[in-house]
């Protein structure tokens, strides 16, 4: 089944989290990495956790979240997309086996067992 997730074009991580493992090594420009620190930020305290986004029923350590259809991303983000355009996200598609289906079209997945098959512009 295909899936549709918004992550970091550079670091992989979703626009919720902000992994410290994919921290900039030292003397790299680290200015996206904080940029995306901020935006996740913002998004957890102004768009995450309402009765509109509610996180998933639950998330095994090694799964993320996409969405079913890009149109259900699109209706989630709606009104964040030039935020997460500008400080470096992207909607790349997988191909996965193993989605476990949630509520308002979000899918939770192994990204490891999943094979990236193309990105789109957010």
């Amino acid at each position: 089944m295909k899936v549709y997730r918004v992550e970091h074009r550079t670091y992989g991580h979703g626009p919720y989290l902000v992994p410290v493992d994919n921290y900039p090594e030292s003397g790299e420009d680290d200015t996206a990495y904080y940029d995306a620190v901020a935006l996740s930020g913002k998004l957890c305290s102004d768009h995450a956790f309402s009765d509109e986004h509610p996180p998933p029923t639950l998330i095994y350590p090694n799964e993320v979240c996409a969405f079913e259809s890009r149109q259900d991303l699109d209706r989630w983000f709606d009104g964040w997309h030039d935020y997460l355009r500008v400080v470096g996200y992207i909607v790349r598609v997988y191909e996965t086996a193993k989605p476990r289906f949630d509520r308002w079209g979000q899918v939770t997945f192994p990204k490891t067992s999943a094979k990236a098959l193309t990105t789109e512009s957010i």
